[in-house]
């Protein structure tokens, strides 16, 4: 199962284990402990024992963070209807987006559509234009821009 956090003894590196186990956010964590963001990349480098539970915490929090997925998209979450200025109702709103995630991970040779690459991309056409200078009756000259096959919009 791993290591767990009341295996290390130091009271910071068990503290920053439990509250990152809770969300992976070690961000989070840090300013939790009171200290620094690199002092956990440090101390992963340094104690092999610290690593350790810091790979089960990981784990542990992806388990955490799937289970709020499956709430989100499955059971839905209930969000207040708000109209000039006040709460008049509430809905109770799902993650389709979470749920697509959801069943890709669980069953991705079913839900996840990887387009194929072809095996040779089309050459690319590029659009390229002349300026050609037409005089005028009105105007003494004007700038007219015709497409490389020498035909103006006109005659298209």
């Amino acid at each position: 199962m791993g290591l767990q956090p009341q295996e290390i003894t130091d009271v910071k590196k068990r503290l920053f284990l439990e509250e990152f186990a809770k969300d992976g956010n070690a961000s989070r964590a840090n300013r939790v402990v009171g200290q620094h963001n690199a002092t956990h990349n440090a101390w992963r480098r340094t104690d092999p024992v610290f690593e350790a539970g810091y790979k089960a915490a990981l784990r542990a929090s992806v388990h955490a963070l799937e289970q709020e997925a499956h709430r989100r998209a499955v059971t839905g979450v209930v969000r207040q209807i708000w109209h000039c200025g006040k709460v008049v109702g509430e809905e109770l709103r799902y993650s389709d987006v979470l749920l697509m995630f959801l069943l890709n991970g669980a069953a991705p040779d079913k839900y996840n559509r990887k387009r194929e690459e072809p095996t040779e991309k089309p050459a690319r056409r590029r659009k390229t234009m002349k300026i050609k200078i037409v005089e005028d009756t009105e105007a003494a000259s004007m700038f007219v821009a015709v497409p490389s096959n020498g035909q103006s919009a006109a005659a298209r």
